[in-house]
C-alpha cells in the first residue's frame, strides 16, 4: 500500500534489514563482473550481426558490429531489473519514507554495475555518443549516491523498474532497424 495515503504497507521482516555498505559494493562490482561475463557469452555465442542490403546479407561494419553484441547485455539487464523490481513491488509496495531495503540495495547495485560495464564497453568499442555518456554518467552517479545512502530506495526502485519496463521492445526494435529489417514480421511484433 502507500504510506501516505492512509494505506497500511506490509510489515518488512529483518531479512530485508539495510544492507552494509560493504555488501553494497561488493554486489556492485559482483554485478559489473556479471555483465562482463555476459559480453563474452553474447560474443562468443550470439549469431554474427549482418545486415539486409539489397536482398543480401552483409557484415554489419565497425560501430554497428558491436552494438549488436552489447543489445544481448543491455536485454539481460532489463529483464533482470523488470524481475527484481516486480518482486518489490508485489511484497513490500511503496513507501517513499522507509529506509532502503535490501532487494532495492539489490536492484540498484544492479543498474549500478551495468552502467558502470556499459560505459567501459561502449568507450573501449567506440560506440558511444555524448547523449549516451551523459546518460550513462548520469546514471552512476544517482545510483551511486542512493547506495551511499539510506534512504531513496524506493524512489530509485520506481524510475529504475518503470524505465525498464519497455526496455527489451525498444532494444529489440533498435537492433532489427540496424539490420534493415524493418519490413519483417518479426520487426512489426516489437513494435505493437
Amino acid at each position: 500500500g502507500f504510506s501516505n495515503t492512509g494505506l497500511t504497507t506490509p510489515e518488512i521482516d529483518d531479512t530485508e534489514a539495510a544492507m552494509s555498505a560493504w555488501g553494497r559494493i561488493v554486489l556492485t562490482i559482483f554485478c559489473f563482473g556479471f555483465y562482463c561475463t555476459c559480453a563474452l557469452l553474447s560474443i562468443t555465442y550470439a549469431p554474427e550481426p549482418k545486415r539486409l542490403e539489397k536482398g543480401k546479407w552483409i557484415k554489419m561494419p565497425g560501430p554497428d558490429y558491436w552494438a549488436h553484441y552489447l543489445e544481448w547485455v543491455s536485454i539481460v539487464h532489463a529483464v533482470i531489473s523488470i524481475i527484481i523490481g516486480t518482486y518489490i513491488a508485489y511484497m513490500f509496495g511503496y513507501d517513499f519514507n522507509r529506509k532502503t531495503l535490501y532487494s532495492e540495495y539489490v536492484l540498484i547495485s544492479n543498474s549500478c554495475g551495468y552502467f558502470v560495464y556499459d560505459t567501459i564497453a561502449e568507450w573501449y568499442t567506440d560506440t558511444f555518443d555524448l547523449g549516451i555518456m551523459v546518460h550513462h554518467f548520469a546514471s552512476i552517479a544517482v545510483t551511486g549516491f542512493t547506495l551511499y545512502e539510506h534512504y531513496g530506495g524506493c524512489a530509485m526502485f520506481n524510475g529504475l523498474y518503470y524505465a525498464e519496463l519497455s526496455g527489451p521492445s525498444f532494444i529489440f526494435k533498435c537492433a532489427m532497424k540496424r539490420e534493415n529489417t524493418e519490413h519483417t514480421f518479426r520487426y512489426h511484433m516489437t513494435v505493437w
